[in-house]
């Protein structure tokens, strides 16, 4: 059993997104980030399959899942390999 990791986020910058969106967007980032850190945790052997490319505007919640990709992807060290 692995043991239990925390990861505070203190400060998520939304440009570009309206103020009455930002509530959903946060929330669908925690939901997503979370999601991933369980089933692809941190020194885990598998990566999530990555996203499809989104046409259009996105809402508050694909912008928070996004945003959730890219942090977890720093996290996991997939990032600039």
């Amino acid at each position: 059993m692995r043991p239990r990791q925390e990861i505070v986020v203190r400060r998520l910058v939304l440009d570009g997104v309206p103020p009455g969106d930002g509530g959903r967007v946060v929330d669908a980032f925690a939901a997503e980030l979370t999601r991933l850190l369980t089933e692809h945790p941190i020194g885990g052997r598998t990566a999530p399959p990555p996203l499809r490319p989104r046409v259009g505007p996105a809402t508050p919640a694909e912008v928070g899942v996004e945003a959730a990709h890219t942090v977890h992807a720093r996290l996991v060290g997939e990032v600039g390999r």
